[in-house]
């Protein structure tokens, strides 16, 4: 799927896609507003950093010198029922990428496995409104960096 989804794409619903292993390349989709689901990809084990579309912006930022922004419109974000997802990688840049830089809603549910979630101030999440986390038995702890996330309002586990 990589390469061929419109870059004008506003929303992304992505369903039981049972056999995807692997997520496609959404960071680099300027206008993208919703990823209402990420769901029912039972053999997805990673959200690994393929899914920032780092290299797809301006060819590769790690080459430029102005600061890059991955999903750069995304409000809301729902990953469901992936229960075989043990983690969501962080990207591994410095201070020239921010991602998630408007991102107010991000929801995960029945991922059992999922042992960290990558919440870091410095690159993004700075408006981050509500975080829902049910049914995922294995995260021990929340990031260290939420207590930076200021505009927090709800905070939803179980």
């Amino acid at each position: 799927m990589n390469g061929s989804l419109p870059l004008n794409l506003t929303e992304i619903r992505l369903e039981n896609c049972e056999e995807c292993k692997q997520v496609p390349s959404l960071g680099h989709l300027s206008n993208l507003r919703l990823v209402h689901y990420l769901e029912g990809m039972h053999k997805l084990k990673c959200v690994g950093v393929e899914f920032y579309g780092y290299n797809h912006v301006n060819g590769a930022a790690t080459s430029t010198k102005k600061k890059e922004t991955l999903f750069p419109a995304l409000k809301s974000l729902t990953i469901r029922s992936c229960q075989a997802l043990i983690k969501w990688e962080e990207l591994p840049t410095d201070e020239k990428v921010a991602v998630f830089p408007c991102l107010e809603d991000l929801i995960i549910r029945g991922c059992p496995s999922l042992e960290f979630i990558p919440i870091t101030q410095a690159k993004g999440m700075p408006c981050l409104r509500k975080l829902e986390i049910r049914f995922c038995r294995k995260l021990s702890s929340l990031p260290i960096s939420l207590e930076h996330c200021i505009s927090l309002q709800e905070l939803e586990m179980d």
